[in-house]
């Protein structure tokens, strides 16, 4: 009988369960849905409903990506398709020895992201053994994950013997606000000549700090830094009510890379509505799918329907390009229904 009632279950979940769609298909299902939505009468007010279909096929078809980068970036959407698929694909690459410590560091951090608690402690215990070298270019990483040990890791790579190791370190170090980080960082800055980029990236998060003896400092820093840089002395002056910020991010928007450009745009979405919308608009339509895909992370800062340029790149031959647009759409959507 019980042999039986499992035999009927199991028909049942095998009858009702839904097939995954193939990518291949996705593709097809999502062209000729946006090909249906452009041909709509112009005049008419855009439909969240139907912008959301379609952004969510194609959040669908990235999770299905062959690449690590891409679907792992789709796990740690707040759009996210399926939770428990990724949580499995996951810890998959962050038990997977043969992969690479950057992709089995990333993964743990998404999955402490998404709530397991013993992801982050995995990625210490992956990470505890790594030279500074190997732990600097994860540092955008580490400050995802909780507070104590990320601290710790940072310090670690302030104390390397690297200058580019030490700036990383530091980039990082002025949001960790702790007597053991202000004096690494204190002894740092003395230590590097006057003008040199450690001593310049110190300086900034001890600024960040309020240290007493920074006091006007950032202006001697900004003074020097070349557009793309003046980014760091934008977030220090953010994190410190510096009423120049605008300024700042103005030169950036205007003087900087394709890339820091879009960067600058997203933080001036408040303050200069008109300048960061001409620059995204540009990086919309940018060669580059780097910069697209940063221009969609700005696009969602500017509180506006999609254009048909955002819709365009739903279609991108950049996956990364299609997730970026896809959540510009569903944020936009999500705001509509508030």
């Amino acid at each position: 009988m019980l042999r039986t009632i499992c035999l009927c279950v199991s028909l049942a979940v095998a009858q009702t369960a839904t097939p995954v769609r193939p990518p291949q298909g996705l593709a097809g299902d999502i062209k000729a849905q946006l090909t249906a939505y452009e041909k709509r009468d112009p005049a008419l007010p855009p439909d969240p409903e139907a912008l959301g279909k379609i952004a969510r096929l194609v959040m669908a078809k990235t999770a299905q990506s062959q690449l690590f980068r891409v679907w792992s970036e789709e796990c740690a959407s707040t759009f996210v398709t399926d939770k428990a698929a990724c949580a499995t694909k996951l810890q998959r690459v962050l038990d997977d020895k043969t992969r690479p410590t950057a992709n089995r560091a990333a993964a743990g951090a998404v999955l402490a992201k998404n709530g397991d608690a013993k992801a982050a402690d995995a990625v210490f215990a992956l990470l505890k053994n790594a030279s500074t070298s190997e732990l600097a270019p994860l540092v955008p990483i580490v400050r995802q994950l909780p507070r104590d040990g990320a601290q710790a890791l940072l310090l670690r790579i302030l104390a390397s013997s690297a200058e580019a190791d030490k700036v990383a370190a530091c980039r990082a170090l002025g949001a960790f606000d702790s007597p053991e980080v202000r004096q690494a960082l204190k002894k740092v800055a003395a230590e590097a000549l006057p003008g040199l980029e450690v001593w310049k990236a110190c300086t900034l998060a001890r600024v960040q700090l309020n240290e007493p003896d920074t006091a006007g400092a950032i202006n001697g820093v900004s003074h020097t830094m070349t557009p793309d840089a003046l980014l760091d002395v934008a977030n220090v002056m953010v994190a410190t009510d510096n009423q120049q910020v605008m300024y700042i991010l103005q030169r950036v928007a205007r003087e900087g890379s394709p890339l820091s450009r879009m960067e600058a745009a997203a933080r001036l979405a408040d303050l200069d509505p008109p300048l960061a919308t001409r620059v995204v608009d540009a990086g919309l339509g940018h060669a580059d799918a780097a910069v697209r895909a940063q221009a969609l992370v700005a696009e969602k800062r500017l509180n506006r329907p999609p254009s048909a340029a955002v819709r365009k790149l739903l279609i991108d031959p950049d996956e990364m390009v299609q997730l970026r647009a896809a959540e510009a759409v569903l944020d936009w959507v999500a705001r509509t229904h508030k």
